[in-house]
């Protein structure tokens, strides 16, 4: 599984896990842009800019796994408060499974995450998760 991940830094890089059931896969930490957000709307636009910048993080899902669905759980954010600078945000541009690419119609991202997927991928502002149904293997539906 590949994952093309970028974010915005504050106190620290955006991090998560990626789960295959109630198997935790990998931790991964994204080398983001440093934040300097203090509005919602700079928020949006300064993990847009990060977002060009996605980096590709390898999942091995070998060994025998066969997932029904994948959790990408954003595990660290951080906020420095309402009119202050700095927001730690993560953004997934584009998940690939056996090489191929997962549609935006097999992405959820969970209330919690106050998220959203369109086109340019998954942008994520609290911690949540983000679900990749599957099946995964070729040829099944």
């Amino acid at each position: 599984m590949e994952i093309d991940a970028a974010g915005t830094d504050y106190q620290g890089q955006p991090r998560f896990d990626v789960f295959a059931g109630a198997k935790r896969l990998g931790e991964i930490a994204v080398q983001g842009k440093e934040s300097k957000a203090s509005t919602g709307e700079q928020r949006v636009a300064e993990l847009t800019e990060a977002a060009v910048e996605a980096q590709p993080f390898h999942i091995d899902l070998s060994g025998g796994l066969n997932p029904k669905t994948i959790e990408i759980r954003y595990v660290n954010d951080q906020r420095a408060g309402d009119g202050r600078p700095g927001d730690r945000n993560l953004f997934i541009r584009s998940i690939k499974v056996n090489g191929q690419p997962v549609p935006n119609s097999k992405l959820h991202v969970d209330e919690q995450s106050h998220g959203y997927t369109d086109d340019s991928g998954t942008a994520m502002y609290t911690n949540g998760s983000l679900w990749v149904s599957g099946p995964f293997i070729e040829g099944c539906s």
